[in-house]
């Protein structure tokens, strides 16, 4: 009788294949599992350069920039001392899969439509009706997920985002510089909006003179903007800025799901990167947390698989993921994804100008999910603190339909 795998892991993307190379070089026999794994991806990852050192994506960047701009209505430019950074996805995806291959991990392309799981493990149930068994079952196949089992809890937000990858007659940035978020809608400046105020920024990474990535975004919204409508804002700024596309050589059409409710946490199938719940709920962000998670979660996965209990080994891995200082400090990003949701233009504005006007580690660590629960909470209340009065009512009265608990977190009480 064939001596089943350690491990199945469901997914082919940066969380399915960084877990999989990992754990495989723990001594674990690994097989991933995925409609196509072969299939390009085409995500673009930016992240901040500091967040990807001692990950896989460290030697995958393309460009980078010193010292990327916010621009406010009120406040116009704000430069951050912060290095920023554009990964080259092809590159990522082709280094994750060579490290793969390289550990001896196993591919399968097929769909799985159920997991069952007994005493000496678990069996995936393909949509053939063929059947696979291994020890433990690790889903990573996006907030999309219909193998995990979600606690209660409220719908996610959404950050939508259309882009292009444009050739240009010429731009007017400077060598090194970018923008990470454009709010403004002055005359003056590129922003645009669309009738009920719904607020979108733009996203712009010049990568020659001539050469531009591009990006309209909604931060987070319910119900998700269509991609339709970013596209004609993005058309509407580019005009206003002067820019004149030659070509657009790539387009990207992205919808994020932030802050809905965790998996259960006493489930035996694992879920990793998105379908575990690790995108930022106030920011987006996930690939360098996910990558920096993903020898965590193998070590847990080894250790447990190590011994006979398979329920305590799930649970352990579980736990590496979600500690309860993370589970807490999720509360918390999900608060702040709340508050955005219901910001209009204006005040969205005037929240930015509160939030980068942090010290620089405050802001860091938020957007980077680092923080102790105490330290996010403290960062909440200085923010509070500096934001106008208008804007102070409106948080008050979102943290107060939350709950008492949460509010007296939020201002330090």
């Amino acid at each position: 009788m064939n001596t089943p795998l350690d491990l199945l892991i469901l997914g082919s993307g940066p969380a399915a294949l960084a877990l999989a190379a990992q754990s495989a070089l723990r001594g674990l026999t690994v097989q991933l599992v995925a409609p196509t794994p072969e299939a390009r991806w085409t995500q673009n990852f930016g992240s901040w350069s500091d967040e990807l050192v001692g990950t896989p994506a460290e030697g995958c960047i393309e460009a980078s920039w010193a010292a990327p701009s916010v621009f406010t209505p009120r406040r116009k430019e704000q430069i951050l001392d912060r290095r920023y950074a554009r990964v080259q996805t092809p590159r990522l995806q082709q280094k994750l899969r060579a490290a793969c291959a390289e550990a001896g991990v196993g591919v399968e392309r097929a769909t799985a439509a159920a997991v069952t799981h007994d005493r000496s493990g678990a069996t995936i149930t393909l949509s053939d009706g063929c059947e696979r068994r291994a020890r433990l079952v690790v889903d990573a196949t996006g907030s999309g997920s219909r193998l995990l089992q979600r606690q209660a809890g409220a719908a996610p937000g959404y950050q939508t985002a259309y882009g292009q990858l444009i050739r240009v007659t010429g731009h007017p940035w400077r060598c090194g510089e970018m923008v990470l978020m454009d709010w403004s809608t002055s005359a003056g400046g590129a922003g645009v909006d669309d009738e009920d105020g719904t607020p979108s920024f733009l996203y712009a990474l010049p990568l020659g003179w001539d050469l531009l990535f591009v990006e309209e975004t909604v931060l987070v919204r319910r119900p998700p903007v269509s991609h339709w409508e970013l596209a004609r804002r993005l058309d509407r700024r580019l005009e206003r800025l002067g820019i004149q596309r030659v070509a657009v050589l790539e387009e990207e059409f992205c919808t994020i799901a932030m802050g809905g409710p965790l998996p259960r946490l006493d489930q035996r199938t694992v879920g990793f990167g998105a379908a575990a719940g690790l995108v930022h709920p106030a920011s987006g962000y996930q690939l360098a947390r996910t990558l920096a998670l993903a020898p965590v979660l193998a070590d847990a996965l080894a250790r447990g698989l190590s011994g006979a209990d398979l329920d305590a080994a799930a649970a352990s891995a579980w736990r590496s993921i979600w500690t309860p200082d993370r589970q807490r400090s999720w509360e918390l990003y999900r608060f702040g994804m709340d508050v955005l949701c219901g910001l209009d233009r204006d005040a969205t504005g005037r929240f930015f100008d509160g939030f980068f006007d942090l010290p620089q580690d405050r802001w860091t660590g938020f957007l980077s999910a680092t923080d102790s629960p105490s330290d996010t909470a403290r960062t909440m209340a200085d923010l509070f603190a500096r934001v106008d009065a208008r804007t102070r009512w409106t948080l008050m009265g979102m943290g107060a339909r939350q709950g008492a608990s949460l509010i007296r977190a939020v201002v330090g009480a």
